[in-house]
C-alpha cells in the first residue's frame, strides 16, 4: 500500500500545522473527514509497503474512532469505507499521473469567417460605411 507525507492543518487552522509521515490513503481520507477537505496540504508520495487491509482498518478504528464519533453527523470507519470485507483504497487518485489522450494531428480549420459579429462591430461597420454628413452652414439656411 502506498504511503504519503503531508502537512495537516488541525481543524483547518493555518496557525496550527503538523507535518505527518507515512500515512496510508485511508488515513488521509479520515483526516480530511475530521479536519475538512482542504486541511491536508503538501501531499507527497512516500514509500510503498505491503500491509494487510484488516491491520489498517484496526489501526484506524483505534486511532480515529473517537474523533469520528464527535463529528456531526456521526461518522465511523465502516461508514467511510464500508463493511470489513470491502477493500480500502490503496492510492489517492489526485496524485496519480493522468494519461492524457494525444492531441489529434492535422490542420485546424480556420473558423474566423464563421464568427458572428457583435452588435458593436456591426454598428462600427455601419458608421464607417455611411456617407459623411454635410456640415450645416448658417448662410445656406438663411
Amino acid at each position: 500500500m502506498q504511503r504519503y507525507n503531508c502537512l495537516l492543518r488541525v481543524g483547518g487552522s493555518p496557525y496550527n500545522e503538523v507535518r505527518l509521515f507515512d500515512l496510508t490513503a485511508p488515513e488521509i481520507i479520515v483526516l480530511r473527514t475530521i479536519h475538512r477537505d482542504d486541511s491536508v496540504l503538501d501531499l507527497r508520495k512516500s514509500v510503498a509497503k505491503p500491509v494487510h487491509q484488516s491491520a489498517i482498518r484496526d489501526h484506524l478504528e483505534k486511532k480515529y474512532s473517537q474523533a469520528l464519533g464527535k463529528l456531526k453527523p456521526k461518522q465511523s470507519i465502516q461508514a467511510l469505507f464500508g463493511p470489513a470485507h470491502m477493500l480500502m483504497p490503496e492510492l489517492l487518485p489526485e496524485l496519480e499521473k493522468k494519461v492524457e489522450a494525444p492531441a489529434p494531428v492535422g490542420a485546424v480549420p480556420d473558423l474566423a469567417d464563421q464568427e458572428k459579429p457583435t452588435r458593436r462591430q456591426r454598428r462600427m461597420k455601419a458608421i464607417a460605411e455611411a456617407p459623411p454628413a454635410d456640415d450645416f452652414d448658417e448662410d445656406k439656411a438663411a
